[in-house]
């Protein structure tokens, strides 16, 4: 790196060179996209984004507000709610672009880091769907950008980071330990005398103004997404040294990171970087890694007392491939970048590419071959529901119905494939307390309805008829799309 560099100034051609990269790959991955049906979380976000809140069951609220933005301007359709993924990673390459060069790196490593991120397994994978970590990973590196201007002395954007961190809070809790990593930057003696700055201050201000209704929402609706937080941290398997589980995180993060940055990355850390001669670079590299540890001790800690998913350190892998890129630019490590931008490439072609070379090389689908298996089975279930509702009564009559289940994947499909409002769209309660959005908003409990309602369920006869003795079965729906993962429910009509 060079501190000297004029990190401001941008050739024409470079603009619009990146631009035309992040646009051409956000581009196809929206086609690639939406070409596959909503996954059950898309759906139950897109469900969410009818009823627009300071919060929702399971998550802040931020990814439904992204998809209800979306659908509102391109439409209610696939399409527009796979148009959040692609928006979010283009944005997200932007940002590093530039944030690699406000560290004092070369236009060369803007480009590698660049670049490898937009490719990594991670991004081509979450470039496809609408999830709350393609939003999270946006305002972590916002927030970077603005804390690293911050700490060299801008002081007035710990103001930005604060509103980075806020919305970052809004997308996923996990935002907080962005926080654990500027407190710990802070510590750095050249960096302590923030701590007498009233802009650190008024940053955290920002930050807890714009996270106050969300924390609101929770406390009048009996906190339901901090529990689900707390509910999902433990993993519902208890706590225990669990060596094999940290094993499997770590090897996962090898994995979505192109199965090279990662160790690239444990090579420029070997070199100790915060030591080099060079101006400023000690302070860059010391950024990056506040940036990236408190995430991954935290998560390494969770995954070895109960679980931890690959995705749940995503922010903290945008690290990673800085140090990777910092060590082969900087080392000229040509050869290293070659070989970890082929394997993203490789994997990217595979993962994009299936539908195209599966049944020419007559792979059978099944949860271990097909990259998409949870999706598949959605559009046949969805279908059999629109044959049963449309065949059942007139236009008029149907904007009466309601449809139900105990099930919020299945609820959410087909209240998003048949475009109903919120409040058509019901969720069978059977425990006394709610346990997802359509139980706590819409329930269903017991009883005569007052609407007629088709019931979508994996309950047997009995629980259905001791809960509405007037049920009518309809049909029995089996969906083998997926052999191994068949589709098993029933359809009864509840009359009023």
């Amino acid at each position: 790196m060079n501190a000297g560099q004029d990190a401001t100034r941008l050739d024409r051609r470079e603009v619009v060179a990146l631009v035309v990269m992040l646009a051409a790959l956000s581009l196809m991955r929206w086609q690639v996209g939406s070409q596959l049906p909503l996954s059950e979380d898309e759906a139950y976000y897109t469900a969410w984004s009818l009823t627009p809140d300071w919060g929702y069951w399971t998550k802040p609220p931020m990814i439904a507000w992204a998809i209800g933005l979306c659908r509102e301007l391109f439409g209610p359709t696939l399409e527009a709610v796979r148009v959040v993924p692609a928006l979010a990673f283009f944005l997200c390459g932007v940002t590093l672009f530039r944030l690699v060069l406000d560290l004092g790196g070369s236009s060369l490593q803007a480009w590698v880091s660049t670049v490898l991120w937009m490719t990594t397994p991670l991004v081509s994978f979450y470039g496809l769907i609408a999830t709350t970590d393609s939003m999270l990973m946006l305002f972590w590196l916002l927030a970077m950008r603005s804390a690293w201007q911050a700490l060299q002395g801008r002081s007035a954007h710990w103001i930005w980071t604060g509103l980075w961190v806020g919305l970052g809070l809004l997308s996923k809790y996990s935002m907080v330990l962005f926080g654990v990593g500027v407190v710990a930057a802070l510590l750095h003696p050249a960096w302590r005398w923030h701590w007498r700055s009233p802009w650190l201050y008024a940053g955290g201000f920002v930050a807890s103004l714009i996270f106050a209704p969300n924390l609101w929402w929770n406390f009048t609706q009996g906190a339901p997404t901090l529990h689900h937080t707390a509910q999902i941290s433990g993993g519902g398997i208890g706590y225990g040294l669990r060596w094999m589980s940290l094993l499997e995180f770590w090897l996962a993060q090898w994995a979505v990171t192109g199965l090279v940055a990662l160790v690239v990355c444990g090579l420029w850390l070997k070199s100790k970087p915060w030591r080099s001669n060079e101006a400023g670079t000690d302070h860059a590299a010391l950024w990056i890694v506040h940036a990236a540890w408190p995430m991954l001790l935290v998560i390494s800690i969770q995954a070895l007392f109960t679980r931890a998913h690959a995705n749940w350190a995503a922010p903290a892998l945008i690290s990673v491939l800085l140090g990777a890129a910092w060590w082969m630019v900087q080392g000229r490590h040509v050869r290293w970048f070659q070989l970890a931008l082929a394997l993203h490439v490789l994997f990217m072609a595979a993962l994009y590419g299936y539908d195209l070379y599966a049944k020419p090389l007559n792979i059978r689908p099944s949860v271990f071959s097909d990259p998409f298996w949870t999706l598949r089975s959605w559009p046949d279930l969805n279908r059999a529901v629109i044959n049963a509702w449309w065949t059942q009564a007139s236009d008029v009559q149907r904007a009466d119905w309601r449809i139900a289940s105990e099930d919020r994947g299945i609820v959410a499909q087909v209240q998003a494939t048949l475009n109903l409002p919120a409040g058509q769209a019901l969720g069978w309660q059977l425990a006394d307390a709610p346990d997802n959005h359509f139980e706590q908003r819409f329930p269903i409990r017991s009883g005569t309805p007052s609407q007629q309602v088709l019931l979508i369920t994996r309950m047997p006869e009995a629980t259905v008829l001791q809960r509405f003795p007037q049920a009518q079965h309809a049909q029995h729906v089996i969906i083998r799309r997926i052999p191994d993962a068949p589709v098993d429910v029933q359809f009864w009509w509840l009359k009023p």
